[in-house]
């Protein structure tokens, strides 16, 4: 596995220890979508498209077998992981105050030279 995958899969600390909280028999699917959000900022909807390789990374270092993820959540389960996994990574739900910052930011440091913040969002 290349540099690049090994740092976007790859565990911290601090995920181990959230890990120890978790069901083991869901450990796998939750580390996955951990990553997934760290690097892509977003949780995965289909495991198909995951890759063999960032599995077998995952399971090599949760010393489990490894064995795609196939295991399709209700609804409510799915809410409930993903709200543990957002918790675990500091996420919150956007408030009217993100989005000033946001604005601020992107005029302040990306459109130094000005632009409307209307066309910077779209």
């Amino acid at each position: 596995m290349d540099n690049i995958a090994a740092r976007d899969w790859s565990l911290s600390f601090q995920d181990l220890e959230f890990l120890s909280s978790q069901p083991g028999s869901v450990c796998l699917e939750i580390v996955l979508q951990i990553c997934s959000v760290r690097t892509a900022g977003r949780f995965i909807e289909n495991w198909a498209n995951v890759g063999d390789d960032a599995v077998a990374y995952i399971a090599f270092q949760l010393d489990m077998p490894t064995a795609r993820p196939h295991r399709s959540y209700s609804e409510r389960t799915a809410r409930r992981y993903r709200r543990a996994v957002a918790r675990h990574l500091g996420l919150s739900r956007t408030q009217a105050s993100h989005r000033t910052e946001l604005e601020v930011w992107l005029r302040e440091v990306i459109y130094p030279n000005g632009g409307s913040t209307g066309d910077i969002f779209d």
